[in-house]
């Protein structure tokens, strides 16, 4: 990527009940020129705050795991600040759960600070599945030919507010890597390519982590853009590809048992320790 600046697409600036204060950061971005959607439309949709300011999108995988972008974390280790909201198109009106463990890909940022964006959210507890709330499936497609129109949803700035408290998408088309490397220098592999259909539609400011939907399964998740507000649709936006990743996915979904399985397993050796002593 060299010496071009990238803008990541985070959302820092609301709280779970209202806009924040907060200033909005130079790494943002989110939907543009967008539809409102009705609440069954994109059930899958996560939002993610972290000490009750919305940072960032995601997207249900399992009952109890969202996709995201590993940049949507500055500290792991700090789980209990983060917290996911579902089931709404408005931000103040989300069922909030508590986060279990949040895990980021291993390579994150290696060797350039946008490769491998990419983090699985493990729940404290089960979500309830319903009409406004539900998994999307992965995307089973190795390859998404360019002009594929897809869907991506945020909650992210458009032309008609800095700060909306409303969910809104908007539809883009898949764009050769080899067309998006002119903006971006090259793409390594697990990078996908894509724009607004129309003039001035795309993400901007505020969508990081949320799902690029193409043929109901999810296929991108939102990753940087070349601008930031207010002229981030310039140029096309750039998605971490889930299809590349889906074995590290699946790998992330089975660990998640092994780490609630090992405080259980020392419970039981020590246990039997004191049991042996008596």
């Amino acid at each position: 990527m060299n010496s071009i600046n990238k803008y990541y697409i985070f959302m820092i600036v609301y709280k779970v009940f209202g806009i924040a204060t907060e200033d909005i950061p130079k790494i943002d971005t989110r939907i543009w020129k967008g539809i409102e959607p009705n609440s069954t439309l994109f059930c899958h949709q996560a939002s993610i705050f972290k000490n009750g300011h919305f940072i960032c999108g995601g997207s249900i995988i399992t009952k109890n795991h969202i996709l995201t972008a590993a940049h949507c974390f500055s500290n792991v280790a700090r789980k209990k600040y983060y917290q996911i909201g579902v089931n709404g198109t408005k931000l103040d009106s989300l069922r909030i759960y508590a986060v279990g463990f949040i895990f980021v890909h291993e390579r994150y940022g290696k060797p350039r600070p946008e490769d491998h964006d990419i983090a699985v959210i493990k729940l404290k507890s089960y979500l309830t599945f319903d009409d406004t709330v539900n998994l999307i499936s992965l995307s089973n497609f190795s390859h998404v030919p360019s002009d594929t129109e897809c869907l991506i949803a945020g909650f992210g700035a458009s032309e008609k507010a800095l700060k909306p408290d409303t969910l809104t998408y908007v539809y883009v088309k898949i764009v050769l890597n080899a067309i998006c490397s002119t903006y971006f220098g090259t793409l390594r592999k697990g990078m996908i390519c894509a724009e607004g259909i129309e003039p001035q539609q795309g993400v901007c400011i505020g969508d990081s982590g949320g799902g690029l939907m193409c043929f109901e399964k999810l296929t991108g998740i939102v990753s940087f853009t070349l601008h930031s507000y207010p002229y981030c649709t310039k140029t096309p936006a750039v998605y971490t590809d889930v299809f590349y990743y889906k074995d590290w996915i699946k790998t992330q979904l089975q660990r998640e048992s092994s780490c609630i399985a090992e405080p259980k397993v020392s419970l039981i050796v020590l246990l039997a320790l004191l049991l042996k002593k008596c």
